[in-house]
C-alpha cells in the first residue's frame, strides 16, 4: 500500500514520478521497484544502469532543485517530505522493493546485484569487487568535491594535469586484459565504475587518449552491452545534469 508521504497528486507526480517501461524479470515478477533521487545522473545513474541491465521493472521518483529569487536553491521538493518518508534513514537515493526500503547508494547497488548474482562468483572475486567499489567511490568523491566548488576550472585543470595521469595508469594496469573490471563478465562495480569514468570524459574530453586507450575500449565495451546500449539510445537517458543545479560543473 502507498505510504501517505509518497507523491500522489497530479502536480506531485509531474515533479516526482516518471514511470519507466516495465521489463520482464524472472526474479522480480509483479514487483516494480521505485528509485527516488534528484533528477541528475549523480549516484542514481549507476543504479539505473544496473536495473536496466538486469531487466528489472522500476519507476523513478525524481526530485528537483528550484532557484529562488535571491539566487539560493530551494530543496523543498525533497526536504518537505524527507522526515515523513517510510525510510529508516531518509536520504537520496532510496529504493523501495516491495517491503524492502533502503537508502545508501552502494547498499542499493548490492541489493539489486545480489538478486542477480553480480556480486562476484567466489570469495576472491568478491574481494576485488569490494575493493574496486571503494576505489570508485573515492574517485567519485574527488570529482564531486571539485564539481561543487566555484573554483572548478582551476581545480579540475590541476586534477587532470597532476593526479589523473597516475590514477589512469593504475586503472589501466588493474584492468589488464580483462573484459570488465573484475573479470570477463560484468559485476556490480562495473555499473558504478563505467558511470564515473564516463563523467570524467564529459568533464575532460580526451582524458582517455593515449595510454588510456584500454580504458576507453572498456567504456565502449560496457556501453555496447545490449541492455545498456538500448538504455543509452532511449529517451530515459540524459547526458546532463551530471551534478545538481547548484554545482559549477553540471
Amino acid at each position: 500500500s502507498r505510504h501517505p508521504s509518497w507523491p500522489t497528486s497530479k502536480r506531485a507526480l509531474s515533479h516526482f514520478f516518471v514511470p519507466y517501461p516495465v521489463h520482464h524479470s524472472t526474479t522480480t515478477k509483479n514487483i516494480v521497484m521505485k528509485l527516488g533521487y534528484w533528477k541528475i545522473r549523480g549516484l542514481g545513474r549507476p543504479i539505473i544502469l544496473l536495473l536496466e541491465y538486469c531487466h528489472t521493472p522500476y519507476e523513478t521518483e525524481w526530485y528537483e532543485l528550484e532557484k529562488k529569487d535571491d539566487g539560493s536553491w530551494d530543496r523543498s521538493q525533497w526536504m518537505s517530505k524527507k522526515e515523513s518518508m517510510p525510510l529508516a534513514f531518509p536520504n537520496l537515493p532510496y529504493l523501495v522493493d516491495g517491503d524492502t526500503r533502503i537508502t545508501q547508494s552502494e547498499a542499493i547497488l548490492r541489493h539489486v546485484a545480489r538478486k542477480h548474482g553480480l556480486l562476484g562468483k567466489d570469495a576472491a572475486q568478491q574481494a576485488q569487487v569490494d575493493m574496486m567499489l571503494g576505489v570508485t567511490a573515492d574517485i567519485k568523491t574527488g570529482l564531486v568535491r571539485m564539481a561543487y566548488s566555484p573554483e572548478w576550472a582551476g581545480l579540475s585543470e590541476a586534477y587532470f594535469a597532476d593526479k589523473w595521469p597516475g590514477l589512469l595508469r593504475r586503472l589501466v594496469a588493474y584492468l589488464g586484459d580483462k573484459k570488465f573490471l573484475c573479470g570477463d563478465e560484468p559485476t556490480v562495480v562495473d555499473f558504478y565504475f563505467y558511470e564515473i569514468i564516463d563523467q570524467h570524459t564529459v568533464a575532460r574530453p580526451g582524458c582517455l587518449d593515449g595510454e588510456g586507450a584500454p580504458l576507453a575500449a572498456y567504456v565502449e565495451r560496457f556501453a555496447a552491452l545490449p541492455a545498456i546500449a538500448a538504455f543509452l539510445a532511449s529517451d530515459r537517458y540524459f547526458k546532463h545534469p551530471i551534478n545538481n543545479l547548484s554545482a559549477t560543473f553540471k
